[in-house]
């Protein structure tokens, strides 16, 4: 779906839904797989003043532990107020480094600006607080084995 950011602004319009985890690809790509979520979009401004977007957006994801290699889930929730730039340059001028700007002069998909404001809250590491338990592998010849063989430069003994 995309709209008109400024006309969107202007009208103080709103759009909410679920996030469909197949229109995510750049955060599969990451390693990042949206189990569920939920986004809310909303206009405002004034004629005088500035014209913003604001996006809430909630979802489950999952990934791998960075430590244990165990399946990790993450709540992950994005909140941004994104001003209005007349184009991309003036968005990139722009001096104030406290306002997000994005360029509202051509259509805005909303999937992938909800998606953009999702990979933004990801956290740097995807690890557990604590593991349970560290993943050994059943043979040092299987694939696994190998794989951590060959990432840490030593033969893993059984």
């Amino acid at each position: 779906m995309q709209i008109d950011p400024f006309e969107f602004a202007r009208r103080q319009d709103g759009r909410h839904g679920d996030i469909v985890a197949c229109e995510m690809r750049r955060m599969a790509d990451l390693g990042w797989q949206v189990v569920q979520g939920s986004f809310d979009l909303r206009g405002g401004g004034a004629a005088n003043g500035p014209w913003w977007i604001d996006l809430r957006a909630t979802a489950r994801v999952r990934t791998v532990c960075q430590r244990c290699l165990g399946e990790l889930g993450v709540e992950v929730n994005a909140d941004s107020r994104l001003e209005l730039a007349a184009s991309e340059a003036e968005a990139d001028a722009a001096d104030d480094d406290d306002v997000d700007r994005i360029d509202g002069s051509r259509p805005l998909d909303v999937a992938t600006l909800v998606e953009d404001e999702l990979i933004l809250a990801l956290p740097m590491v995807g690890r557990h607080e604590s593991c349970e338990a560290t993943v050994v592998p059943d043979r040092p010849d299987g694939p696994l084995g190998k794989a951590l063989g060959a990432w840490t430069g030593r033969r893993l003994s059984q």
